[in-house]
């Protein structure tokens, strides 16, 4: 079931900066996975491509860290909506709980995966690989959190 929500400009605004934040923030989180993925099918570092070289050489963690503004942005929804939805409504407790599993598998997994790629570049291939591997497996676990919240965000269940 789906709340009366408030369609002022403010609640319009800040629900197109919701979706936006989270949508680079996949679009962040599926480039690492199929780096990661890619990099972890080389056999050296010799292999990899000039893309491959500039994303590993530069701390990519910008994009991705705009999860963080994903629900600073829903409580400014849930302020602006006059009421109409409340941070107690189960969708809202829902969709925070699934934003702490990907926040938590980004930090944990993807950019500490990252760092460990970069910090081995020149080292261990086998260090590479394995952490590529990890980077690419905790990546699909902020995108399904994040596809998952999103579909409760739109379903609302009550």
């Amino acid at each position: 079931m789906t709340a009366a929500v408030d369609t002022s400009p403010l609640y319009a605004t800040l629900l197109v900066a919701h979706v936006l934040l989270s949508v680079v923030v996949l679009l962040q989180v599926v480039m690492a996975v199929r780096e990661a993925g890619a990099l972890a099918s080389l056999s050296s570092a010799a292999a990899m491509t000039e893309v491959q070289r500039r994303y590993y050489g530069t701390a990519s963690a910008i994009f991705s860290r705009l999860l963080y503004l994903v629900p600073i942005s829903g409580v400014l929804l849930i302020a602006s909506s006059r009421g109409s939805v409340r941070a107690s409504d189960v969708w809202v407790i829902i969709g925070l709980v699934l934003w702490l599993i990907a926040v938590a598998h980004l930090e944990v997994g993807v950019l500490r995966g990252e760092a460990t790629i970069r910090a081995n570049l020149s080292g261990s291939w086998e260090t590479v690989v394995a952490a590529a591997k990890r980077t690419a497996a905790m990546g699909r676990a902020v995108g399904v959190a994040m596809a998952l919240a999103a579909v409760v965000m739109v379903v609302q269940p009550s």
